[in-house]
């Protein structure tokens, strides 16, 4: 009876070490995706900036374009007929 119940202590304290071990890759993780949107946004400035925001070379690296003045609202107004 006391072996059991050692062996109960045994793999609590296991458990709490992944549970610890899991926060902790959850933090890290968390914190490295913070990182990549910060370095994704300074990249696609950096290309804007480069080629210009409406050009239309920016698909090569899957960023949208800025839609020229208008353009946006031309689309709208097209899907909007009735057909």
């Amino acid at each position: 009876m006391i072996g059991l119940i050692e062996e109960i202590r045994g793999l609590i304290t296991e458990a709490d070490k992944h549970e610890a071990a899991l926060r902790e890759a959850t933090r890290r993780r968390l914190e490295l995706e913070g990182l990549t949107a910060e370095l994704h946004g300074r990249i696609v400035f950096a290309l804007r900036a480069r080629y210009g925001k409406r050009s239309p070379q920016l698909h090569a690296f899957g960023i949208q374009p800025h839609a020229m003045r208008g353009e946006r609202q031309r689309e709208r107004d097209e899907a909007a007929e009735p057909q």
